[in-house]
Protein backbone atom coordinates (compact mmCIF):
# COMPACT_ATOMS: atom_id res chain seq x y z
CA UNK A 1 0.00 0.00 0.00
CA UNK A 2 2.52 2.06 0.89
CA UNK A 3 4.13 2.06 -2.38
CA UNK A 4 1.22 2.34 -4.46
CA UNK A 5 0.92 5.28 -2.31
CA UNK A 6 3.98 7.22 -2.86
CA UNK A 7 3.76 6.29 -6.70
CA UNK A 8 0.47 7.82 -6.86
CA UNK A 9 1.88 10.85 -4.73
CA UNK A 10 4.78 11.32 -7.07
CA UNK A 11 2.62 11.69 -10.36
CA UNK A 12 0.50 13.97 -8.80
CA UNK A 13 3.52 16.35 -7.24
CA UNK A 14 4.39 16.45 -10.87
CA UNK A 15 1.61 19.15 -11.74
CA UNK A 16 2.63 21.24 -8.44
CA UNK A 17 5.95 21.43 -8.99
CA UNK A 18 6.11 25.11 -9.53
CA UNK A 19 3.76 25.97 -6.47
CA UNK A 20 4.58 27.51 -2.90
CA UNK A 21 1.75 27.34 -0.25
CA UNK A 22 1.28 29.77 3.08
CA UNK A 23 -1.00 28.43 5.63
CA UNK A 24 -1.41 30.26 8.75
CA UNK A 25 -1.57 27.75 11.77
CA UNK A 26 -2.70 29.86 15.23
CA UNK A 27 -5.95 30.86 17.06
CA UNK A 28 -7.27 34.56 17.32
CA UNK A 29 -6.25 34.04 20.45
CA UNK A 30 -3.16 33.15 22.43
CA UNK A 31 -2.25 33.61 26.10
CA UNK A 32 0.40 36.35 26.68
CA UNK A 33 3.76 34.19 27.72
CA UNK A 34 3.20 31.50 25.42
CA UNK A 35 2.82 33.58 22.37
CA UNK A 36 6.30 35.27 23.56
CA UNK A 37 7.76 31.63 23.55
CA UNK A 38 6.19 30.49 20.31
CA UNK A 39 8.66 30.28 17.58
CA UNK A 40 7.43 33.05 14.40
CA UNK A 41 7.84 30.03 11.98
CA UNK A 42 4.64 28.30 13.93
CA UNK A 43 2.13 30.97 12.92
CA UNK A 44 2.35 30.98 9.60
CA UNK A 45 3.99 27.88 7.48
CA UNK A 46 5.36 28.21 3.97
CA UNK A 47 8.77 27.27 2.15
CA UNK A 48 11.81 27.10 5.07
CA UNK A 49 14.99 28.19 2.25
CA UNK A 50 15.17 31.83 1.57
CA UNK A 51 11.95 33.07 3.86
CA UNK A 52 12.00 34.42 7.01
CA UNK A 53 8.55 34.75 9.40
CA UNK A 54 6.95 37.15 11.54
CA UNK A 55 3.81 36.81 14.16
CA UNK A 56 2.28 40.20 12.95
CA UNK A 57 0.45 42.31 14.97
CA UNK A 58 -1.14 41.30 18.27
CA UNK A 59 -3.20 43.73 20.96
CA UNK A 60 -4.77 43.60 24.08
CA UNK A 61 -2.79 42.17 27.02
CA UNK A 62 -6.46 41.64 29.50
CA UNK A 63 -6.11 38.99 31.24
CA UNK A 64 -2.92 38.15 29.71
CA UNK A 65 -4.57 37.27 26.98
CA UNK A 66 -3.52 38.96 23.29
CA UNK A 67 -5.64 38.53 19.82
CA UNK A 68 -4.91 38.64 16.38
CA UNK A 69 -5.00 41.76 14.19
CA UNK A 70 -6.81 41.05 11.15
CA UNK A 71 -5.14 44.12 9.44
CA UNK A 72 -1.82 42.62 10.67
CA UNK A 73 -1.60 39.22 10.16
CA UNK A 74 1.57 36.47 10.94
CA UNK A 75 3.32 37.35 7.60
CA UNK A 76 6.35 36.15 5.69
CA UNK A 77 9.40 37.94 3.98
CA UNK A 78 11.36 36.51 1.06
CA UNK A 79 15.29 36.85 1.78
CA UNK A 80 16.02 39.87 -0.87
CA UNK A 81 16.26 43.60 -0.77
CA UNK A 82 15.30 46.03 -3.43
CA UNK A 83 13.65 49.44 -4.27
CA UNK A 84 11.75 48.19 -7.24
CA UNK A 85 9.62 45.64 -7.45
CA UNK A 86 7.65 43.63 -10.51
CA UNK A 87 6.35 40.00 -9.24
CA UNK A 88 3.92 37.87 -11.22
CA UNK A 89 2.83 34.48 -11.02
CA UNK A 90 -0.46 32.89 -10.34
CA UNK A 91 -2.04 32.91 -6.91
CA UNK A 92 -5.33 30.51 -5.16
CA UNK A 93 -6.96 31.46 -2.35
CA UNK A 94 -9.04 28.68 -0.89
CA UNK A 95 -12.97 28.94 0.16
CA UNK A 96 -12.28 29.69 3.93
CA UNK A 97 -8.99 32.28 2.94
CA UNK A 98 -10.34 35.67 3.53
CA UNK A 99 -7.49 37.76 2.40
CA UNK A 100 -4.07 37.50 1.10
CA UNK A 101 -1.53 40.31 0.63
CA UNK A 102 1.44 40.54 -1.30
CA UNK A 103 3.93 42.92 0.38
CA UNK A 104 6.75 44.89 -1.41
CA UNK A 105 9.65 47.24 -0.01
CA UNK A 106 8.32 45.44 3.50
CA UNK A 107 11.30 46.35 6.21
CA UNK A 108 10.50 44.63 9.55
CA UNK A 109 9.87 46.59 12.74
CA UNK A 110 9.99 43.96 15.44
CA UNK A 111 7.09 41.04 14.73
CA UNK A 112 5.33 43.96 11.84
CA UNK A 113 6.75 45.51 9.00
CA UNK A 114 6.58 49.21 7.13
CA UNK A 115 5.86 48.92 3.77
CA UNK A 116 3.81 48.45 1.05
CA UNK A 117 0.52 45.86 0.34
CA UNK A 118 -1.57 44.86 -2.42
CA UNK A 119 -4.63 43.12 -0.82
CA UNK A 120 -6.51 40.75 -2.16
CA UNK A 121 -9.57 40.70 0.28
CA UNK A 122 -12.36 37.84 -1.10
CA UNK A 123 -14.80 38.82 1.07
CA UNK A 124 -15.47 41.91 -0.14
CA UNK A 125 -14.10 40.75 -3.59
CA UNK A 126 -12.02 44.01 -3.84
CA UNK A 127 -8.52 44.54 -4.54
CA UNK A 128 -6.69 47.02 -1.93
CA UNK A 129 -3.24 48.99 -2.00
CA UNK A 130 -2.04 50.09 1.07
CA UNK A 131 1.08 52.37 2.68
CA UNK A 132 1.98 50.52 6.25
CA UNK A 133 4.02 52.79 8.56
CA UNK A 134 4.47 52.97 12.48
CA UNK A 135 1.72 50.45 13.50
CA UNK A 136 -1.15 52.51 10.97
CA UNK A 137 -2.03 51.74 7.51
CA UNK A 138 -3.66 53.92 4.88
CA UNK A 139 -5.26 53.02 1.74
CA UNK A 140 -3.98 54.54 -1.41
CA UNK A 141 -6.77 52.64 -3.75
CA UNK A 142 -9.10 50.11 -4.14
CA UNK A 143 -11.16 48.12 -6.90
CA UNK A 144 -14.21 45.75 -7.06
CA UNK A 145 -12.70 42.03 -8.81
CA UNK A 146 -15.26 40.43 -8.96
CA UNK A 147 -15.24 36.48 -7.39
CA UNK A 148 -11.43 36.54 -6.18
CA UNK A 149 -12.11 32.72 -4.89
CA UNK A 150 -12.92 31.47 -8.42
CA UNK A 151 -9.57 29.30 -8.98
CA UNK A 152 -5.90 30.31 -9.97
CA UNK A 153 -5.77 34.01 -10.70
CA UNK A 154 -2.76 35.37 -13.16
CA UNK A 155 -1.51 38.78 -11.28
CA UNK A 156 1.57 41.19 -11.48
CA UNK A 157 2.10 43.59 -8.73
CA UNK A 158 4.33 46.22 -9.36
CA UNK A 159 6.31 48.81 -7.28
CA UNK A 160 8.26 51.81 -8.83
CA UNK A 161 9.51 54.96 -6.94
CA UNK A 162 6.18 55.61 -5.16
CA UNK A 163 4.17 53.96 -7.77
CA UNK A 164 2.32 50.90 -6.94
CA UNK A 165 0.19 49.07 -9.44
CA UNK A 166 -1.52 45.51 -9.22
CA UNK A 167 -3.29 43.68 -11.73
CA UNK A 168 -5.44 40.49 -11.30
CA UNK A 169 -6.88 38.09 -14.03
CA UNK A 170 -9.19 34.75 -13.98
CA UNK A 171 -10.37 32.16 -16.56
CA UNK A 172 -11.50 33.20 -20.11
CA UNK A 173 -14.01 35.50 -20.35
CA UNK A 174 -13.53 37.08 -16.52
CA UNK A 175 -12.47 40.79 -16.70
CA UNK A 176 -8.86 41.60 -16.07
CA UNK A 177 -9.13 44.06 -13.41
CA UNK A 178 -5.79 47.20 -12.77
CA UNK A 179 -5.31 49.26 -10.32
CA UNK A 180 -2.43 52.14 -9.69
CA UNK A 181 -1.94 54.73 -7.29
CA UNK A 182 0.38 57.25 -6.54
CA UNK A 183 1.73 57.92 -2.78
CA UNK A 184 2.03 61.45 -1.77
CA UNK A 185 4.13 60.54 1.13
CA UNK A 186 6.42 57.37 -0.16
CA UNK A 187 8.43 54.70 2.02
CA UNK A 188 12.04 55.24 -0.17
CA UNK A 189 15.02 53.10 0.02
CA UNK A 190 15.18 49.15 -0.35
CA UNK A 191 12.73 46.85 1.53
CA UNK A 192 11.76 42.85 0.83
CA UNK A 193 8.65 41.00 -0.64
CA UNK A 194 6.43 38.93 0.91
CA UNK A 195 3.22 36.98 1.64
CA UNK A 196 0.27 37.13 4.30
CA UNK A 197 -2.78 35.17 4.66
CA UNK A 198 -5.53 35.28 6.75
CA UNK A 199 -8.32 32.80 7.25
CA UNK A 200 -7.42 29.83 5.52
CA UNK A 201 -3.78 29.47 2.98
CA UNK A 202 -2.77 31.29 0.03
CA UNK A 203 -1.21 29.40 -2.95
CA UNK A 204 1.43 30.29 -5.39
CA UNK A 205 2.16 28.95 -9.00
CA UNK A 206 4.94 30.19 -11.25
CA UNK A 207 5.67 32.85 -8.75
CA UNK A 208 8.67 35.03 -9.92
CA UNK A 209 10.32 38.46 -9.84
CA UNK A 210 11.70 40.31 -12.61
CA UNK A 211 15.71 41.82 -12.24
CA UNK A 212 16.66 43.61 -14.89
CA UNK A 213 14.76 42.68 -17.26
CA UNK A 214 14.52 38.77 -17.02
CA UNK A 215 12.31 36.82 -15.09
CA UNK A 216 13.27 34.38 -11.60
CA UNK A 217 11.22 31.57 -10.48
CA UNK A 218 11.41 32.17 -7.10
CA UNK A 219 11.38 28.90 -5.45
CA UNK A 220 14.04 27.57 -8.05
CA UNK A 221 16.92 30.39 -6.20
CA UNK A 222 20.02 28.63 -4.85
CA UNK A 223 20.37 30.88 -1.92
CA UNK A 224 23.22 29.36 -1.07
CA UNK A 225 25.35 30.87 -3.69
CA UNK A 226 23.00 33.89 -4.36
CA UNK A 227 23.30 37.38 -3.35
CA UNK A 228 19.89 39.26 -3.09
CA UNK A 229 20.67 41.72 -0.29
CA UNK A 230 23.25 44.08 -2.76
CA UNK A 231 22.16 46.27 -5.22
CA UNK A 232 24.49 44.29 -7.83
CA UNK A 233 22.83 41.08 -7.03
CA UNK A 234 23.94 37.79 -8.06
CA UNK A 235 21.30 35.12 -8.60
CA UNK A 236 21.51 31.62 -9.27
CA UNK A 237 18.83 29.59 -10.46
CA UNK A 238 19.00 26.00 -9.14
CA UNK A 239 16.19 23.50 -9.49
CA UNK A 240 15.76 20.91 -6.58
CA UNK A 241 15.18 17.62 -8.42
CA UNK A 242 14.21 15.88 -5.48
CA UNK A 243 11.74 18.47 -4.66
CA UNK A 244 8.89 15.84 -6.19
CA UNK A 245 10.33 13.06 -3.76
CA UNK A 246 10.25 15.24 -0.97
CA UNK A 247 6.75 16.60 -0.83
CA UNK A 248 5.50 12.95 -1.66
CA UNK A 249 7.05 11.56 1.17
CA UNK A 250 5.50 14.65 3.00
CA UNK A 251 2.21 13.41 2.40
CA UNK A 252 2.91 9.83 3.07
CA UNK A 253 4.36 11.28 7.02
CA UNK A 254 1.04 13.23 6.68
CA UNK A 255 -1.20 10.01 6.13
CA UNK A 256 1.09 7.57 8.72
CA UNK A 257 0.17 10.73 11.03
CA UNK A 258 -3.73 10.93 10.33
CA UNK A 259 -3.73 7.16 10.75
CA UNK A 260 -2.29 7.43 14.04
CA UNK A 261 -5.35 9.46 15.54
CA UNK A 262 -8.03 7.04 14.37
CA UNK A 263 -6.42 3.34 14.13
CA UNK A 264 -4.59 1.35 17.29
CA UNK A 265 -2.78 -1.40 15.86
CA UNK A 266 -2.09 -4.24 18.94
Amino acid sequence: MAERFLSDQHEKQKSLRGQMRFRPDYPSAFFKDYHKILPSKQFLKGPASGWDYFKGKWTGGYEGILRAERDWPAFSLFRMESRDFRISGKIYLEDITERASILLRARIRGDEFDGYAALIDADSNEIILRRYEKGKYKTLAKASAGDLRRGFLAFTAELSENGIGFKVSGPAGVDTVKIYAKDEEPIMGKGRFGVSSWGGHVTFDGLSFEHEGKSHPINQIDHSGSELIKDDKKIIVKEDHQLITKRALAEFCSLLLNLNEFVYID
